[in-house]
């Protein structure tokens, strides 16, 4: 993957900027203020579908401005023959976009001040982000990162679902079906805490929200435990080779594995073994859960039982592979050139299932907790367990690497985490992805920025910084 180009209007700081890029590293140098990280956020919208900083859609547009754009030309592959590819986004005021006339049509529920939001793929209007995720591929190292080690958890679960997003596109789609389904369910246990809703009516919709919101539960852990179990290997190695310390592992840690699942099954935890800490990755047997929507609504309105359980289900924690092949299974749903593996190129992910459909043994699990705590729940208004709640567990030289490593240890870590997932995108897609990295150099000390660089050779940096040194042979860019 090879980004060789971006042009920019009115967007955050930049009036106007257009640059070229060259294969190895990328320098964006400039003072403080000049907008290098803004550039950086507006080439990373194309692996994530939207930025990374700001809240709002409005925050993109430039102060005063009421239309801004970002266009990006990339090669999905090395070589002469590899054909040269482009993706937009076009940001247009709602109030403007609506006195167009037509153009203002299906702008129900926006706002004074909203932004309408379109993506490109050449001249083609997309559906949506969704539709574009897995085409441009790349991994951002801001400083932020620095702290997904000692950090909350919700950095380390936004870790991978940034990362899932590009693996697995319909990821997207059935993460914004789960919060939908965690808001609804909300919503009955509030309205029953709270009055507004009587025992019969809650009693008939409580088994359809657990049915959904247990399956949808199911589809994330499985996906987010499988993509730690496989980067846990490269993070290990690279631990390794920056301090030296052999024994350095990531391990998933959900509600599923907790002490209420635990007690939901009995003392022995039988279905938890059923769950598998020691089930061998089989991407050919594996099925997740969730079909569309509206058929999986459809399914369970209908009061229809789960399909049954798949022998060779993943489990949670399989055990460790080496390097060389812990992506062995994991492939994303497009290829290099943006072809989905179940449909046309450009299909729309949303007319697609968001993951596939199945049955999940997490989700049996997520749905003996909502009988075990349902209690607790009602009391509380507020759904107790789920996705929201899970971690990465960090373990460096044999102890928790939050709790006992120092703090330049914790960067190693931060590094190795990032360098890691780099790696996994290669070894699933056949290309390395384009590295962004947005002013994290002068974070490192000398030794850990030698190493970084001497790892990332070979591909594609674009770097964003005040300070050159060590950046000789690099391609600079004024901003």
């Amino acid at each position: 993957m090879l980004l060789k180009s971006i042009s920019i209007r009115n967007y955050r700081s930049l009036e106007s900027f257009d640059a070229r890029f060259e294969d190895g590293v990328n320098v964006l140098s400039g003072e403080n203020g000049r907008g290098k990280t803004n550039i950086i956020e507006a080439a990373y919208i194309f692996s994530r579908g939207r930025a990374y900083r700001a809240v709002r859609d409005t925050d993109m547009l430039r102060f005063g401005e009421t239309t801004a754009s970002v266009r990006i030309e990339y090669v999905s592959e090395r070589g002469e023959n590899s054909p040269l590819r482009s993706l937009g986004m076009n940001l247009t005021s709602a109030a403007v976009q609506g006195a167009n006339g037509s153009a203002g049509q299906g702008l129900t529920g926006q706002t004074a001040g909203a932004v309408v939001k379109t993506f490109y793929e050449g001249k083609r209007a997309m559906s949506g982000a969704r539709e574009m995720l897995g085409r441009f591929r790349s991994v951002l190292f801001c400083p932020d990162h620095l702290s997904l080690v000692q950090g909350a958890p919700d950095n380390r679960r936004s870790f991978m679902d940034c990362a899932l997003g590009q693996f697995l596109p319909q990821y997207v789609a059935a993460y914004a079906e789960w919060a939908d389904a965690l808001k609804q369910r909300n919503a009955l246990l509030r309205g029953y805490r709270d009055g507004l809703i009587s025992e019969s009516a809650f009693n008939a919709q409580r088994l359809d929200w657990n049915f959904i919101y247990a399956g949808l539960c199911g589809v994330l852990t499985d996906e987010r435990a499988r993509f730690v179990r496989t980067l846990s290997p490269w993070f290990a190695e690279f631990c390794r080779q920056m301090t030296g310390v052999p024994d350095a592992s990531l391990r998933y840690v959900t509600d599923a594995q907790s002490e209420a699942a635990k007690a939901a099954f009995g003392a022995d935890g039988a279905r938890l073994e059923l769950y598998g800490l020691d089930v061998k990755p089989d991407r050919e047997r594996h099925v997740p859960l969730l079909q569309t929507t509206a058929e999986r609504w459809s399914v369970s309105r209908k009061g229809a039982p789960l399909p049954p359980l798949k022998d060779g289900h993943d489990g949670i924690n399989g055990p460790a592979t080496s390097p060389d092949h812990a992506a062995d299974g994991f492939m994303p749903d497009y290829d290099a050139g943006g072809q989905s593996r179940d449909g046309a190129a450009g299909e729309d992910p949303a007319d697609t299932p968001a993951v596939s459909a199945g049955r999940s043994a997490a989700a049996d699990i997520y749905m003996e907790l909502a009988d075990a705590m349902a209690q607790r729940e009602r009391e509380a208004g507020t759904t107790l367990f789920g996705p929201q709640h899970d971690d990465i567990e960090v373990s460096f030289g044999g102890a928790d690497g939050r709790r006992f490593a120092s703090q330049g240890q914790q960067r190693s870590m931060a590094v190795a985490m990032k360098l890691a997932e780099g790696e996994l995108f290669a070894a699933a897609s056949g290309e390395h992805p384009v590295y962004l990295l947005d002013d994290v150099l002068s974070e490192l000390d000398k030794e850990r920025r030698a190493f970084l660089l001497e790892r990332l050779a070979g591909r594609q940096v674009i770097i964003s910084t005040c300070d050159t040194v060590d950046l000789t042979n690099a391609h600079v860019i004024e901003v």
